[in-house]
């Protein structure tokens, strides 16, 4: 009886920790973007207020991926298009939130992290918000070919010909002069 007790009590606690809603939600248009090393991946998504209250959006933060340098997130974008905060059950539409640049030596694989929004009742609340996590995909870059492209020959073969005419025209010149 006393197990059957101890379950329950565990049930009840775990689901209530999983029926918990943050202040907002932040809904990621794509949590997983995929690129190469180099190349800058532009998160967006939505915030949405989940309370009957005025939330204010005063901060960020990131989870640190393991291989990016805090450098390669970029949180202007959230700055930029979030508004300063929400009224009740209100949402902000689809708004850039951040990008990641991967860095040129990383190694392909997947890479984690989650996106925290930090804010509150008032202008100086740090509070935690709400959270997503994405995914950075980093691909195989391709490697270099060693051919030219086939658009490049013609070219070369043309000021191959123009030099090769060049030549000719100076040899002649020079030998009427000798005469």
């Amino acid at each position: 009886m006393k197990h059957i007790g101890l379950s329950i009590l565990a049930t009840v606690l775990l689901a209530a920790a999983t029926a918990r809603a943050g202040v907002v939600t932040i809904g990621l248009d794509s949590p997983l973007l995929s690129g190469n090393p180099g190349d800058v991946l532009p998160f967006s998504g939505t915030i949405t207020n989940n309370t009957s209250d005025v939330v204010y959006l005063m901060s960020d933060n990131f989870s640190p991926l393991s291989g990016l340098i805090p450098a390669a997130i970029d949180d202007l974008p959230f700055f930029t298009n979030a508004p300063l905060f929400l009224d009740a059950n209100e949402s902000t539409g689809d708004i850039g939130l951040f990008n990641v640049t991967i860095p040129i030596a990383l190694t392909p694989g997947n890479y984690g992290g989650t996106f925290t929004l930090l804010g509150g009742a008032g202008l100086d609340s740090q509070d935690v918000l709400g959270s997503a996590d994405f995914t950075v995909q980093v691909l195989a870059a391709q490697p270099a070919s060693g051919v030219p492209e086939p658009a490049t020959l013609p070219l070369l073969a043309v000021g191959v010909c123009t030099l090769l005419v060049r030549r000719r025209v100076r040899l002649g010149m020079g030998r009427c002069a000798a005469r």
